[in-house]
């Protein structure tokens, strides 16, 4: 058995050869192959979807750019936060470690947007269980970076759900969330990624324009 993928620069197809037919696993734009001796191979593909419809036109090398940010982003920071990737044989393709994974996605935010503010502007000031400032107005920061979860859904939406729901429900023991094994990992995640210890008081016009300004960082654990 084999799968194709095309080369990002040259533009032409190289195929991946298999030994026996492996497993497959599939989600809207990304394929899973299990790979016995080995773990998992991951295939984003070039197809999007929103609001959980694929739409008809896939975007061209879509999936190999993904990959590759991935890919730099999981090698940039191991130091934090060890991961899967072992290594990436072709533009689009990636190789890792099967792990079981927490059915958590953590998103963390800098700012009041999106989802955040929709809560926010109809007079809710509590998000996952996360209290939010009074007085702030749209895409503002918050004091420190908020933690909002949501679940981590094989089929339909996710949801929005509390460190205590993620407890009761048993999607992480107790001990594994408040002794800050996933949460304080994910802030440090979140602050690398913008590039400095996130404190709102000391940004400055310079940030703004040379520094990444993360409003919202999603990140299955």
């Amino acid at each position: 058995m084999s799968v194709a993928f095309r080369h990002l620069t040259f533009g032409s197809w190289r195929r991946i050869i298999f030994p026996t037919k492996p497993a497959f696993t599939g989600a809207k734009s990304e394929m899973f192959i299990a790979l016995a001796s080995i773990g998992l191979l991951w295939l984003p593909s070039d197809r999007i979807s929103a609001f959980d419809v694929i739409l008809p036109r896939p975007i061209p090398f879509k999936g190999q750019v993904l990959n590759q940010i991935a890919a730099y982003m999981l090698r940039s920071t191991q130091d934090i936060c060890p991961n899967w990737l072992m290594e990436v044989p072709a533009p689009n393709v990636s190789i890792g470690k099967k792990c079981k994974p927490f059915k958590i996605e953590m998103v963390v935010r800098g700012n009041l947007t999106g989802h955040a503010w929709r809560t926010y502007s109809v007079g809710k000031s509590v998000l996952c269980g996360a209290q939010m400032p009074e007085g702030m107005k749209e895409n503002g920061y918050f004091p420190s970076p908020i933690i909002t979860p949501s679940t981590k859904a094989i089929e339909g939406h996710d949801e929005d759900i509390s460190p205590d729901e993620i407890i009761k429900t048993g999607l992480a023991t107790a001990e594994e969330w408040e002794k800050k094994t996933i949460s304080q990992r994910y802030i440090e995640l979140y602050e690398k990624v913008i590039g400095k210890k996130f404190v709102p008081e000391t940004l400055t016009d310079e940030d703004t324009y040379q520094r990444i300004i993360s409003a919202i960082t999603k990140l299955p654990v």
